[in-house]
């Protein structure tokens, strides 16, 4: 396959204490179509924002419901690589547009007549972890809770809190 469908060739592999050697990857860069346009800083420049932010988070979340899929489905190191990626990019596109609301909208945006509109415009200036810097976002992400080596497991039926590892 080629670039544009987003898989990569098999890649250098390197044993893990090599891995740990290796300086952190540089932040991941938001896609320029996916990044806030220009919008004028009234009411109906705050519609059109909000309508590009939704189709812009459209794909975005899509991205990010398919890498965690498919880690939840297939737990290796790869598709917990590739899960935690999206969440990073989650996170920049909301730090982005969030920015880019807070600068345009901040000493009007309740004021709107639109109550819906106020509603979006104060969900997206909310950052959440995108306030926090990426080696922080890294450590709070969801796969680097579980071990690399993790395994898919499942509870006994009717025996909440036990497991059953599968075999190797």
């Amino acid at each position: 396959m080629g670039a544009a469908s987003g898989r990569r060739g098999p890649g250098l592999l390197l044993p893990l204490p090599l891995l740990l050697l290796l300086p952190p990857q540089p932040a991941l860069a938001l896609d320029p179509g996916l990044q806030p346009g220009n919008f004028s800083a009234d009411e109906t420049g705050a519609q059109l924002f909000a309508q590009s932010y939704n189709s812009s988070a459209e794909q975005v979340l899509f991205q990010s419901v398919a890498a965690s899929w498919a880690h939840d489905t297939n737990i290796t190191a790869e598709n917990a690589r590739r899960q935690e990626e999206a969440a990073l990019l989650s996170q920049e596109f909301a730090e982005a547009w969030g920015q880019k609301a807070k600068e345009l909208y901040e000493p009007i945006w309740q004021n709107f007549t639109d109550p819906q509109l106020r509603r979006i415009i104060g969900a997206v200036r909310t950052l959440g972890s995108a306030n926090l810097p990426l080696a922080k976002r890294q450590q709070i992400s969801p796969t680097s809770w579980l071990p690399r080596e993790a395994t898919p497991c499942s509870c006994l039926p009717g025996r909440a809190g036990t497991t059953l590892r599968a075999s190797r």
